[in-house]
């Protein structure tokens, strides 16, 4: 008796079951909403410190589970150590620097207003005003305000004791389901290479797979190793450079800088915000300029490291990878805050880069085109030297002065 074949679904059969699949899909990432966050954290975790692992696998000639352990045992203690030198100081700077946000925030709402009613008087023709201070604000207004908002949490410090600690619990559960997630992710890591590999082998698909694949990693690889050597440099240049400078909490301003590295565009504007907000009140400086010009320096070299960042760093770490309008990394990065919180700001630029990616791919199959615009070889322009690059720079502005 011959064997039977099984019998080809229809085309209305997939249809059903594809449609079945996503809807309960979206159901399990719905109900499950609160793990994604983690998930996503311990793959870009596992997705970094791959070369990592590999090269330890490939010249320690260990196997895959031993170069695991022994990488992610060099990265905490990497990291407890970098935290145990510069942490205490940056933590202190910086929640000194949070405690006189308030302040820096009420001498900014002065500034402006003095400058309004200065240019109001100028225009009325009348005599500028000289004595607004912030002893003309109603100080005690604002403070009665501020304890009836704090009468709560202090009359509830017993439920606030308990939500401190349950939040630290989950903060410490959370942590080490990061790490169990992503040290078995990076001893898996072949494994999911291949099923992927498996999956691109559809008859007449692969090169486009292989080539899409090639792309992708491109975008990620230059994106999220890219920004984390550009978020160190920056912190370590920023630092360096507003210590010089004599500013209040440079290192903490430092650690902002860095972390601003992964929110394009809008992190450095911010970051130079609030550089910018602690030198104009800061009670002198060793210059002995005065508040504005210090300022306008502090402006002047956060402008001038961003620069420099942009036309030696940017290009020989992450180059041209995303492929993005400066305006559509702002929409998505305010996009991806409003879906996800940091998280979503962090990863906003590669996933509209990806989709984008994806998108023109699937429009030019649609219309019977070439699916790829360049061919691979002449898509990675040959790499220029940063003293060229610089170079470049400084002859840009000569040519604007």
């Amino acid at each position: 008796m011959p064997p039977t074949e099984s019998p080809h679904w229809t085309v209305a059969t997939k249809s059903i079951i594809a449609a079945a699949a996503l809807v309960l899909l979206g159901l399990l990432i719905w109900q499950f909403r609160s793990l994604i966050q983690p998930i996503v954290i311990a793959v870009l975790i596992a997705y970094l410190v791959n070369p990592l692992v590999t090269q330890s696998t490939q010249r320690l000639k260990l196997s895959r589970g031993a170069s695991v352990l022994l990488v992610y045992a060099v990265f905490l203690v990497t990291i407890i150590a970098v935290f145990t030198a510069i942490g205490f100081v940056s933590v202190d700077q910086g929640q000194k620097l949070v405690k006189e946000a308030p302040e820096l925030l009420t001498k900014s709402s002065v500034w402006f207003r003095n400058t309004l009613t200065t240019i109001r008087a100028t225009q009325a023709g009348q005599i500028l005003p000289t004595n607004l201070s912030l002893e003309q604000l109603d100080l005690g207004s604002l403070a009665s305000q501020l304890l009836s908002y704090a009468q709560p949490a202090i009359s509830g410090g017993g439920s606030l004791a308990a939500q401190l600690a349950s939040a630290t619990l989950d903060v410490i559960s959370t942590t080490f389901l990061i790490l169990f997630i992503s040290i078995y992710l990076s001893k898996d890591a072949p494994l999911f290479a291949r099923m992927i590999g498996d999956v691109a082998q559809t008859p007449g698909y692969r090169a486009d797979a292989e080539r899409l694949s090639r792309d992708f990693v491109r975008i990620w690889d230059a994106y999220l190793r890219g920004q984390v050597i550009l978020a160190v440099i920056m912190f370590f240049l920023v630092s360096l450079a507003l210590s010089a400078m004599g500013l209040n909490y440079s290192l903490a301003l430092g650690v902002l800088s860095g972390l601003m590295e992964f929110l394009p565009v809008i992190g450095p504007l911010i970051a130079t915000v609030v550089a910018a907000l602690v030198a104009i009140f800061q009670n002198g400086n060793w210059l002995g300029l005065s508040p504005l010009w210090y300022t306008l320096a502090i402006i002047a070299i956060m402008f001038a490291l961003q620069q420099i960042e942009a036309a030696v760093l940017v290009p020989r770490f992450v180059g041209e990878a995303l492929d993005l309008h400066p305006v559509t990394v702002i929409v998505v990065v305010v996009m991806g805050t409003s879906l996800a919180g940091i998280l979503g700001a962090v990863l906003a630029a590669p996933v509209a880069a990806s989709i984008k990616l994806l998108g023109g791919y699937a429009w030019r199959k649609m219309f019977d085109l070439q699916p790829f615009v360049q061919a691979e070889e002449t898509q990675q322009s040959p790499p220029v030297s940063w003293r060229t690059r610089l170079a470049a720079l400084v002859q840009r502005s000569r040519g604007r002065t």
